[in-house]
């Protein structure tokens, strides 16, 4: 008799993100698991991308200082107009709590898959 092997997932669940076994993934079931991951994703990088252009333009400004106070100073009136006003500071405040939740729920979701497997 052959050794046990351990048993391998499906294409199906490996798409589904790993948690159903075959007889658990109904066509509908891994294309709703697929495209809610697809918004995210999505969502992930967005909020990524606005918090890396409000990095961007705070070491922008800092590097402006090697030229010129002056010149600093006036690039930093983009910055309080773009970031410290309410609308700026709800989409910053609000990419980054929506960015640090996914990751975490990221974190959580590979816990679950590897305490699932043992």
């Amino acid at each position: 008799m052959p050794p046990e092997t351990p048993q391998t997932q499906p294409a199906d669940a490996i798409a589904a993100g790993g948690r159903q076994r075959a007889t658990d993934a109904t066509p509908a079931a891994v294309a709703a698991s697929t495209a809610w991951s697809h918004h995210v994703r999505t969502l992930r990088v967005a909020c990524g991308l606005v918090m890396f252009t409000y990095v961007l333009l705070h070491l922008s400004n800092h590097a402006l200082g090697n030229f010129s106070v002056e010149l600093m100073q006036e690039s930093q009136v983009w910055m309080v107009g773009l970031f410290r006003r309410l609308p700026g500071t709800i989409l910053l405040g609000g990419a980054a709590l929506i960015h640090f939740s996914l990751a975490l729920w990221a974190d959580l979701r590979r816990l679950k898959a590897v305490l699932e497997r043992s």
